[in-house]
């Protein structure tokens, strides 16, 4: 039975490190997942027991008191035998129960400047899926900020994809955006279903009837501006450890944009933590930005060379692009290998 346990548990690890079934059991199926836990433990307390039973056996005893003991040991051994058994299907059925039900995809993404216009680039994840199920996409542009079935829609982009070996489904989401519908839809929508249908954000069916999904629909909201462009929010980690992370948004000469950071790196093994302001100390000769002060703080720049310039960025920055290009955040540091730690960024332009 010992020797079962370490198999049982790699089955279950490679099932769940796979598709995030694990993770799902013990948050959508807490009080399962604990009680099956508690089972397979009570099992090894009472094999325990039966082993202790077993060795006063063997050290000699009457006749009597020997087949009394040995009827101990096979009762233990019985009931923990059930409750092993019924501990390890309690949680593989528990798992299965949760791997069955829908969940929402996650979204993200953009309106991004170009050449030829304005282009929706989104990115739509799901983990977790069955082979039977399909997760459908679907991009519109919308007459007003709800995206339900009382806007006016205009489709941009639709897909459907079936999830790979490993239960995952990655589709990426490119779509021109009219500049000319600005007026009548300043809004761009992605929605992604778990399922067959087209949603909206609210989990509605866009055409015929039923019932709404919206714990099975995920939808990302883009607002555009006058001028055509979208006023575009991202969230990302900047990791200490990487000198220049790519923000994935684009900016435009003269576009205001602004960011929020929180979170602690730090710049030695052991070291102390600092905040995206940096640290309060002086630093001579390790910072990448001019001077001494604010070493591993949050910094930037507008483009992916070393000839750009970069700036402070610090806890809050509002600030407008001095060029075009693509923005990127930073350590203030020369030497980020030995560092630890990141940064939480939203960013809107």
């Amino acid at each position: 039975m010992l020797a079962a346990v370490p198999a049982l548990t790699v089955a279950l690890a490679a099932v769940g490190g796979a598709t995030g079934g694990l993770a799902r059991l013990f948050r959508d199926q807490t009080g399962a997942a604990r009680a099956a836990v508690a089972l397979i433990f009570l099992s090894f307390v009472l094999a325990a027991l039966a082993t202790r039973t077993a060795a006063a056996t063997s050290s000699g005893a009457r006749a009597t008191s020997s087949g009394r003991r040995i009827g101990v040991k096979a009762a233990l051994l019985l009931v923990s035998t059930a409750l092993f058994v019924a501990g390890v299907g309690w949680a593989f059925d528990a798992q299965i129960s949760v791997m069955g039900r829908g969940q929402a995809p996650l979204v993200t993404g953009s309106v991004k400047p170009g050449p030829a216009g304005e282009s929706l680039d989104a990115h739509v994840l799901a983990a977790g899926v069955k082979s039977s199920r399909r997760v459908v996409v679907f991009a519109f542009q919308s007459s007003d900020e709800h995206g339900d079935r009382n806007s006016r829609k205009l489709p941009l982009y639709y897909s459907k994809s079936g999830p790979d070996a490993d239960g995952r489904v990655d589709i990426a989401v490119l779509a021109d955006v009219p500049d000319a519908d600005t007026t009548q839809y300043p809004y761009v929508f992605v929605t992604a279903v778990l399922g067959e249908e087209q949603r909206d954000c609210d989990g509605v069916l866009i055409e015929g009837t039923g019932p709404p999904r919206p714990t099975e629909t995920a939808c990302m909201t883009l607002r555009k501006s006058a001028g055509g462009s979208a006023a575009a929010s991202r969230a990302l980690d900047v990791p200490g450890s990487v000198a220049w992370t790519d923000s994935g948004l684009s900016l435009k000469a003269g576009q205001p944009f602004t960011v929020h950071a929180t979170g602690q790196v730090s710049f030695v093994p052991n070291g102390p933590l600092v905040g995206p302001n940096g640290a309060s100390d002086l630093h001579p000769g390790v910072c990448v930005l001019p001077g001494a002060t604010r070493h591993a703080g949050l910094i930037g720049r507008i483009g992916a060379t070393a000839a750009d310039p970069a700036f402070f960025v610090g806890e809050n920055f509002t600030g407008v692009a001095d060029r075009g290009g693509e923005l990127y955040l930073g350590i203030n540091d020369t030497g980020v290998d030995n560092n630890y730690g990141s940064f939480h960024i939203s960013v809107q332009a």
